[in-house]
């Protein structure tokens, strides 16, 4: 707009028309098409309407309210989405002319004291503008926050809300700028963390849980070292507990997903990412909140044998399913032997873990979910652990007997009509092919040794089993040394080909173009001789080439033999047989 106002080509718009008047109201400007644009090209008259107090807050009134049911459409849509994308406008001004004033702060901040449920329109446009706001003024937002001694108590009141979820996050993520430091300090002594386990009580609706664990989730993976303060009450021994009671209490599954989920993530921060060092370290030595995993152990072995009998059609038959939630048992099962502790070790061979997890292992044939998590801790403990231990958890949990077990059943399905492998042998494999190479040391060798259907299987099926899992799904993978295959890896044609093969296609693409007379017999891959070399593959491609050169000439030539004729029958046809002679006239 401004390149028309300068050289006089401006069309005068209806806003400046409005503004023109004596007496206008806000709604009028606010039922213009053009108010955002001439909003964005700075129209000076417009900006300073809208940077007087009356009209701010007449704008925020229809941001933090919701209209009646009956209230017109405009009320209820436009006006709070305009409302929105003004006080969002990259203008310092609109900025600088709320925080000037407390009572338009306390109208914008006020909808976190309004009862629940908000209306997910509504808490999505306010919480759009106060982001915009925090993250322009973020000193001067906590100043007027920290005045307001129960703000994080009402933020999660509200914590159902994904937009008041988010922007609790980004109040956080404020403490990694300058103008944000002190701001975990202050949540911490506001209990965020103490607030937001609450949320996590079984009695609360599900979408709580989400949100509230999700809060915590990223408070507890973000790299930045500031947040370590929250981390270490969170992982206190006070905090699990009451994590692990909501878990015993039951009668929620998204309560104990989301509790797990929280105890899962501080025990795989404690554990670090690289390996760590095996300890043998008294239980009552441990940390406080791995005592409280090892005190709670029974009670996930508990949730894990639950069966409330339900049933789901599937396309392999009807199946009993495990749930997430039990699938998140044994994620905490795994993440809790990473920590390498041999205290932690004897009381998952003591209270039947191993046992409780391969007996599902076993008998859900296709969750792959849960294959690959009871595969890596079964591998793990009988890699990294000593030969005493991994014998127990051998004898214990019945694994050799299993596995032998399963692979008869497996042949069994195989033999039916159209039958197929189950789903967990290449598992079975994995931990089969671990054994082998553990029956190497003295105890564990005369441990399987003594298993006269452990030899019978490692003799007869598990060879076959190893010779299946070699096969490329694919085919054969490309050679980039064989001369008769492509070079460069790509999908060309003719990649992989031998040359009588190239022949055979060329052929058949002649035929595709009509050249179908008379093809030379020397295009047969029968009668065609590799004798090899690269001169005599570029002699291969001339003399197809001048085959194909011949067609064309020969074509040629039938189409000029075909004209002649032509010409020769118009040259030699009689009189009256184009066109009859007229009679001579009767004297």
């Amino acid at each position: 707009m401004t390149f028309w106002r300068t050289f006089g080509f401006h069309t005068v718009s209806p806003v400046e028309t409005i503004l023109e008047k004596d007496n206008f109201t806000l709604e009028e400007l606010l039922d213009e098409e053009d108010l955002l644009q001439e909003c964005k090209s700075q129209n000076q008259k417009l900006l300073d309407y809208l940077l007087r107090v009356d009209t701010l807050d007449k704008l925020l009134f229809y941001l933090t309210n919701d209209p009646p049911e009956n209230a017109p459409s405009k009320q209820r849509q436009k006006y709070p989405y305009l409302a929105c994308e003004i006080l969002c406008l990259e203008v310092w001004d609109i900025c600088d002319a709320i925080y000037d004033n407390s009572n338009l702060l306390d109208r914008l901040w006020g909808f976190l004291d309004l009862e629940p449920p908000l209306s997910p329109l509504t808490a999505s446009y306010i919480c759009r503008v106060a982001a915009v706001l925090l993250q322009r003024k973020v000193s001067e937002s906590f100043a007027y926050l920290k005045t307001k001694e129960t703000i994080v108590k009402s933020f999660l009141t509200h914590i159902g809300n994904a937009s008041v979820n988010e922007l609790l996050l980004k109040l956080i993520q404020c403490e990694e700028t300058q103008e944000g430091n002190g701001v975990v300090e202050w949540m911490s002594e506001q209990n965020l963390i103490g607030l937001l386990v609450e949320k996590l009580h079984p009695g609360l609706p599900s979408v709580v849980h989400e949100n509230a664990g999700q809060a915590l989730v990223d408070i507890i993976s973000s790299p930045s070292n500031t947040r370590s303060l929250l981390v270490e009450q969170l992982q206190s021994e006070t905090t699990f507990q009451q994590l692990f009671d909501f878990i015993n209490t039951g009668g929620s599954k998204s309560s104990l997903f989301w509790s797990l989920q929280v105890i899962i993530d501080v025990v795989r921060r404690e554990s670090g990412e690289g390996p760590q060092e095996y300890k043998n370290t008294p239980f009552e030595d441990l940390p406080l909140h791995l005592q409280v995993c090892g005190k709670n152990l029974k009670v996930l072995v508990n949730v894990l044998q639950e069966n409330n009998g339900e049933q789901l059609p599937t396309s392999v038959g009807v199946v009993v399913p495990i749930g997430t939630h039990r699938l998140k048992v044994i994620d905490f099962f795994s993440a809790l032997l990473q920590n390498n502790y041999e205290c932690l070790d004897s009381l998952f061979v003591d209270l039947g873990v191993f046992k409780v997890c391969l007996h599902m292992f076993f008998n859900y044939f296709w969750n792959n979910f849960l294959h690959l998590i009871v595969t890596d801790m079964v591998i793990t403990f009988l890699s990294t652990r000593s030969p005493e231990l991994a014998l127990r958890l051998m004898d214990d949990a019945e694994l050799v007997n299993q596995i032998c077990h399963a692979s008869d059943g497996n042949n069994a399905d195989l033999d039916k009509p159209n039958g197929y492998s189950r789903g967990y042998m290449g598992f079975v494999t994995r931990i089969s092919n671990k054994l082998v190479e553990l029956s190497q040391t003295e105890k564990i060798g005369e441990y399987l040794s003594g298993n006269a259907n452990w030899q019978k299987y490692v003799q007869e099926d598990l060879p076959k089993q190893n010779s299946e899992q070699e096969i490329l799904l694919g085919g054969q993978k490309p050679n980039v040394d064989d001369p008769n295959q492509s070079s460069s890896g790509d999908d060309d044609q003719g990649h992989g080909m031998a040359n009588n093969e190239l022949v055979n296609v060329f052929t058949q693409y002649l035929v595709r173009q009509g050249y179908t007379n008379d093809i030379p017999k020397d295009f047969l891959a029968e009668d065609y001789e590799e004798e090899g070399g690269e001169d005599e593959d570029e002699d291969d491609d001339e003399d197809v080439y001048e085959h194909k050169m011949d067609y064309e000439d020969k074509d040629e030539d039938e189409d000029e033999d075909e004209e002649e004729e032509e010409e020769e029958e118009e040259e030699t046809a009689l009189p009256g047989e184009d066109e009859k002679e007229e009679p001579d006239a009767i004297d």
